[in-house]
């Protein structure tokens, strides 16, 4: 009997053993979640100034020019587009990257103003920061408005705006699960997608996102607790 052919057997078999094994420490190993963004890192726990303010710069008191100055030294930002008045609209804006690609923001003015009205930050498809996150460090928001439910265009997706009395608001994109009945559910692990910053007054943040009067009340209520909503 040719015992070479049974070692070469054995040997085989157990190469598909340790092949196996090394497939499945691939298959479940558990890939290390990206860092925040040093931006984001900062304005969690120890940022320049609190809401509405962002990096020194207040809505409804900097004026656009001295924020595209004060930006030009923040070390994660790189302007890109310097405020100019648009003839079309009369508002002025600034906008900028962030280091990390796929983030930026902008502050913009109301029409034929000078100030600024509303700051937004953008979080990119590969940062996971979390309302829970948000909520450590800013508290609870006082309102949600579920201002924006598209229905099939977006996969049955709704804009979700967590407001804060301070001048903030946190925007989320979640499933529409009541079928365009602006029903969703708001977990703690629901990824931020957008920040906004806006003045302290009644209307102010009505009008950062550009609703009517007659529209924004419509799906506002009072934040309640994670879970379903309305």
């Amino acid at each position: 009997m040719d015992m070479s052919f049974y070692r070469r057997g054995l040997i085989f078999i157990l190469y598909i053993v340790l092949l196996s094994s090394c497939s499945n420490i691939t298959i479940f190993s558990t890939p290390t979640p990206e860092p925040l963004s040093s931006w984001i890192q900062k304005w969690l726990n120890d940022p320049s100034c609190q809401p509405p303010c962002w990096e020194h710069l207040v809505p409804g008191e900097t004026n656009i020019q001295d924020g595209a100055e004060i930006l030009s030294h923040v070390s994660d930002v790189k302007i890109t587009w310097y405020p100019t008045t648009n003839p079309g609209t009369g508002y002025q804006q600034v906008m900028w990257d962030f280091v990390n690609p796929g983030e930026g923001g902008a502050a913009t003015t109301e029409k034929n103003g000078q100030e600024i009205a509303t700051i937004s930050l953008m979080i990119s498809d590969t940062q996971r920061l979390t309302i829970e996150q948000v909520f450590s460090s800013y508290g609870f928001p006082s309102d949600i408005l579920l201002y924006d439910c598209r229905g099939e265009i977006t996969a049955k997706a709704c804009a979700v705006h967590l407001i804060y009395k301070n001048g903030m608001a946190l925007e989320l994109l979640l499933p529409d699960e009541g079928k365009n009945t602006h029903e969703v559910t708001i977990q703690k692990n629901s990824k931020v997608e957008r920040i906004w910053f806006f003045p302290l007054s009644d209307n102010s943040y009505g009008e950062a996102i550009g609703m009517n009067s007659g529209y924004f009340p419509q799906y506002l209520v009072a934040w309640r607790d994670f879970g379903p909503y309305p």
